[in-house]
């Protein structure tokens, strides 16, 4: 049982020293070590007035994503052993609205080839060919 004194720097040393995990995570790292009557609680209100949390939520809340696979992310994976085909790199792709992601294999990494635009539109298409054929079945 932890005195009521230490409970604060407890949930602070467990929240925010440990990487600002959500209230399920947080919960599960203190129940390893500790225990306190309404602990649960305690750390539902902890995390909902961390700042740093607040913060990054309201970013994230801001973020207009608009129409789907208008606004893309990407990221090269690279240099990796050559493939088949000579690929060293791969492209990740993730459209912001849907969260769809894609890898591609290429063999370089000019800004022709990355280009989402060009890869992107078979990309959509694939996207909603697999959405549809999973509420037909």
């Amino acid at each position: 049982m932890v005195p009521e004194i230490d409970r604060h720097r407890i949930l602070r040393l467990a929240h925010d020293h440990g990487g600002h995990l959500g209230v399920k995570k947080t919960r599960e790292k203190l129940n390893k070590l500790f225990t306190w009557p309404k602990m649960a609680r305690a750390v539902v209100r902890y995390i909902d007035s961390c700042e740093v949390c607040l913060k990054v939520n309201k970013l994230i809340e801001r973020t207009v994503v608009g129409e789907l696979f208008k606004r893309i992310a990407v990221d090269v994976v690279g240099p990796l052993p050559k493939g088949k085909g000579g690929a060293q790199y791969t492209p990740t792709y993730a459209c912001m609205a849907t969260r769809w992601p894609e890898a591609i294999p290429l063999r370089g990494v000019t800004s022709t080839e990355v280009s989402p635009p060009q890869r992107w539109r078979k990309l959509s298409v694939q996207y909603y060919v697999r959405r549809v054929s999973q509420m037909l079945y």
